[in-house]
């Protein structure tokens, strides 16, 4: 009963965190994913403000689209999708798609060198490190409760397989004393025998 106990809090325990990383987390981490990505893209327009870079440049329009898309799109974000069109776009390439990427960082990169274009890859690069955390932390945070529970199905394996071994040799220990028991009454019996 002793073992059983530290195993019922866990099984409660993994149970509320997957209710709260299915329902509550996921829906924070949307929003504090946004909330990063706003404070980029007004860093981006600070930056244009101050006279870095005109707001009419096509690399300040790309940047800013792509920050928009990661905001617009953040629900939509996940490591299985991420993995699935990986692997889609390695089976099944698409020259139209792997155009537009090109053309979608192709102003940032034909900048001349400066301040300008140091800021504006520092922005994408950011961006990019934040949609990487988002996509890529919830496998991460998962796979240590995984590890914990594969740990603990080994324990309970080894106190299950302990206590298997404790009552198979009780049953031995039973047997043992029982059949001692009829020796010695049948040693009793005999010796009455003889006497008689």
């Amino acid at each position: 009963m002793e073992g059983l106990l530290p195993l019922i809090f866990t099984t409660i325990g993994l149970c509320l965190l997957a209710i709260q990383a299915l329902f509550l987390w996921r829906e924070y981490r949307i929003d504090a994913f946004r909330q990063r990505i706003f404070e980029i893209r007004d860093e981006l327009f600070d930056f244009a403000a101050e006279g870095g870079i005109p707001f009419d440049h096509p690399a300040y329009g790309a940047l800013r689209g792509l920050l928009n898309g990661y905001i617009r799109f953040a629900h939509k974000m996940s490591l299985t999708r991420s993995i699935a069109m990986y692997i889609l776009r390695r089976l099944v390439p698409n020259p139209v798609l792997d155009r537009s990427v090109r053309e979608l960082f192709r102003p940032i990169n034909e900048m001349p060198e400066g301040e300008a274009k140091e800021k504006l890859l520092g922005i994408q690069s950011r961006a990019s490190d934040e949609l990487f955390l988002f996509v890529a932390r919830p496998a991460m945070i998962f796979m240590l409760p995984s590890i914990l529970a594969l740990l603990a199905g080994t324990s309970i394996y080894r106190f299950l397989q302990h206590k298997c071994k404790q009552f198979a040799q009780t049953i031995e220990i039973e047997a043992i004393e029982n059949e001692r028991e009829d020796i010695l009454e049948g040693q009793a019996g005999h010796l009455h025998l003889v006497r008689s």
